[in-house]
């Protein structure tokens, strides 16, 4: 039997109460969309934008199938609005706005509205809860690691202090000799740097100096110190939400966080390539423990050689690196500073497209109560 249900446009499916069904379609995980009998979309919830990476006005009256990326999509919906019976896709393909293909369920089911088939779409990412895993075995990862790193990098630093204090006081006993002075400078020099290097791979910090931010203006100020660095044949392309809140964080990290990760496309893109710096506002999003309705989310993706698939799992562990002239710790800092924001960052990548997603929450963060 097909539910009798009436949608008017003053009904709850489309009102602000509270107790209304609009309220609960927008605290659901599950992706929503809602067809009328032409296939046309009249309404989405929070987490199909997300999935989908659109607005509910760019997607209200363009056709699902235009989103729905299975050979047989059509049949199968029009013998579902025959039949009056539900349907079932299992681990099927959506694409979203970016075209980006995402493996989904979707449960497919017919409603009746004022004498004619309509459709309610039920969408769950298939990877969702996989990757929630690997994120947090990544994470247990990465403080095992750090915790090693650190009681190495204090045994290391006690007797580089002693050589630069050595160093210093065979200065003074040289005292006009500015010939061999040259070399003393070296000393103090190298071991400075390898103190440096050593406080870098064992994430010591200071603490962090929280405001309200534009993102926007952060990651300006990051093209522009990567247009000094690089030649022309690398272009820097921007699409920003211009309506995307601030973000709370710390300037200056936030900054390094963002130069590590172009720095990164950078060097993957060799003499010449394309790199886009996106943001958009992610929604019903997992950070840490808490359940968040929106968050801010930046790509920074480049058409790259892509990151060895055997490296993947381990990008943001200290000491890995593709590169064979790099120390491995670039992308081991930015996930350490987005972690201490509260944030998350990602990567994917193949051969000509490589995307590192950072998501950060909204100064004005508003929890989901479940």
């Amino acid at each position: 039997m097909v539910a009798e249900i009436s949608i008017q446009s003053n009904s709850p499916f489309y009102g602000d109460e509270p107790e209304g069904l609009s309220h609960l379609l927008q605290e659901l995980n599950t992706a929503i969309i809602y067809c009328n009998s032409d296939l046309f979309i009249q309404y989405t919830n929070p987490a199909a934008q997300s999935l989908f990476e659109f607005s509910e006005s760019q997607a209200k009256g363009e056709s699902v199938l235009s989103f729905l990326n299975h050979e047989s999509i059509e049949t199968i919906i029009g013998k579902c609005l025959v039949t009056s019976q539900a349907t079932t896709l299992r681990r099927t393909e959506i694409l979203s706005s970016s075209h980006q293909a995402k493996l989904v369920d979707c449960i497919i089911s017919p409603i009746k509205t004022e004498g004619l088939n309509d459709l309610i779409l039920e969408i769950n990412e298939i990877n969702r809860a996989v990757h929630q895993t690997e994120e947090d075995s990544m994470e247990i990862g990465q403080h095992a690691n750090i915790a090693v790193i650190r009681a190495i990098g204090h045994e290391i630093k006690n007797p580089l202090g002693g050589l630069r204090g050595a160093a210093q006081l065979l200065e003074r006993e040289l005292g006009n000799l500015s010939k061999l002075k040259v070399y003393t400078d070296i000393i103090v020099r190298e071991t400075d740097r390898l103190c440096g290097l050593v406080d870098s791979m064992s994430h010591t910090h200071t603490p962090m100096q929280l405001e309200n931010i534009n993102i926007h203006e952060v990651l300006e100020h990051v093209r522009h110190l990567t247009l000094v660095e690089v030649s022309d044949s690398i272009r820097i392309e921007q699409d920003y939400d211009p309506s995307l809140p601030q973000v709370i964080g710390d300037r200056e990290q936030l900054i390094q966080a963002f130069m590590n990760m172009m720095l990164n496309a950078v060097e993957a893109c060799g003499r010449s390539g394309l790199i886009k710096l996106r943001s958009r506002v992610e929604r019903q999003v997992t950070l840490g423990k808490e359940r968040h309705m929106s968050v801010a989310r930046i790509d920074v993706e480049d058409n790259g050689c892509g990151i060895p698939h055997d490296l993947i799992d381990q990008v943001f562990y200290p000491m890995i690196s593709g590169n064979p002239k790099g120390e491995g710790l670039g992308l081991s800092i930015v996930h350490q500073i987005i972690t201490r924001h509260g944030g998350k960052v990602s990567c994917e990548s193949r051969p000509g497209r490589t995307v590192f997603t950072t998501l950060l929450k909204f100064a004005s963060s508003s929890r989901c109560n479940s």
